[in-house]
């Protein structure tokens, strides 16, 4: 009996790092890698036995799915929710939040991002800013741009990042405290390799 090939996928198996794979199809993965190296240690094993167990752990291995690579700006151009936001038209949407514009407004008329000041909402009540990534990713760094108008003096004062896979559930990731900036200055946050497809910046006091 041949072992040579079975051998050969059990050593690719093994070298997989599988906190880079998303939960569905691990535990198939385990029970197939599991289930050959038992058929590669039983020396009366038959060729069709040990052709079996190699076919069954390719299959349980093309089957892990990777999380999405990450890129440079994961968030650019992607379909943000903000509930209560200023859309003049000109100045401030929702979309500049993700369209990746950070000039000033002799170049660009896009300013970025504001609570309706039309609305009721006073400095204290929370606001929400949803970012669907499209895919699930395993986030690293978070970094938030400030509006360059006001010279970065509208950025929020309290807020967390929040993230989540399904849209549903949450997980605080980082937060920021009295923020006072005197210069749009990014505010980067890392992250411990979080899995997610959706963060959130919850704002609990404005500026």
């Amino acid at each position: 009996t041949n072992f040579y090939y079975l051998n050969k996928v059990i050593a690719q198996a093994e070298a997989l790092d599988l906190t880079q794979y998303k939960p569905e199809g691990k535990e198939e993965f385990q029970a197939a890698l599991a289930a050959a190296k038992a058929t590669a240690a039983n020396k009366d094993a038959t060729q069709a036995e040990v052709d079996a167990a190699k076919t069954a752990l390719e299959q349980a291995m093309q089957a892990l799915k990777l999380y999405a690579r990450e890129g440079v700006n994961l968030a650019l151009h992607k379909n943000v929710e903000a509930p209560n936001s200023y859309e003049d038209g000109t100045y401030f949407s929702r979309t500049y939040l993700t369209d990746g514009v950070h000039v000033p407004l002799a170049e660009n008329t896009h300013a970025g991002w504001s609570v309706d000041p039309y609305s009721a909402i006073g400095r204290t009540d929370p606001v929400a800013l949803t970012v669907d990534l499209e895919d699930e990713y395993l986030l690293s760094t978070v970094v938030l741009r400030p509006a360059i108008y006001n010279g970065g003096a509208s950025f929020p004062s309290d807020y967390e990042i929040q993230v989540s896979t399904d849209g549903q559930t949450w997980t605080a990731a980082a937060q920021g405290k009295d923020i006072k900036l005197d210069a749009a200055i990014d505010q980067s946050y890392t992250l411990a390799q979080v899995p997610a497809r959706y963060v959130r910046i919850h704002i609990t006091r404005h500026s």
